[in-house]
């Protein structure tokens, strides 16, 4: 396997050296883990399986529980930090929730495959165009 191969499972790496840290965490203090943390950790559990079985469908599935992570739908560290995006008119709109660890790992995962999503776009745009 070469450097760019590998590069491609850092992303869930992180995903999995952050819930052995949360695991270690919770077992040696005296910190809790919420409900949002359990589906947390089997989205990454079938994540990882998928990403050895069938290693396209796994990035598919990373990208998928990043952004439920992103979203503050799951959680995967025992602290979560929280920022709130508002938009609405007269005290009606929108209201996300973005989870600053899951923003990064996934700008990090769209970082690393930036060329395979470049080209499924520019496919896309093709099949459009004609």
């Amino acid at each position: 396997m070469n450097f760019k191969a590998a590069l491609q499972y850092v992303p869930i790496g992180v995903l999995a050296v952050a819930l052995a840290y949360s695991i270690y965490t919770v077992s040696t203090t005296n910190i809790i883990l919420v409900d949002k943390f359990y589906p947390g950790i089997f989205l990454v559990l079938i994540s990882l399986i998928i990403t050895r079985l069938k290693p396209r469908a796994g990035r598919w599935f990373t990208l998928f529980t990043l952004f439920v992570g992103m979203l503050n739908l799951v959680t995967f560290t025992p602290t979560m930090e929280v920022y709130f995006l508002r938009c609405g008119l007269n005290g009606k709109g929108i209201e996300f929730e973005i989870q600053s660890f899951s923003l990064l790992v996934f700008i990090l995962f769209v970082v690393i495959n930036i060329k395979s999503i470049t080209g499924r776009l520019q496919k896309r745009l093709d099949k459009v165009q004609e």
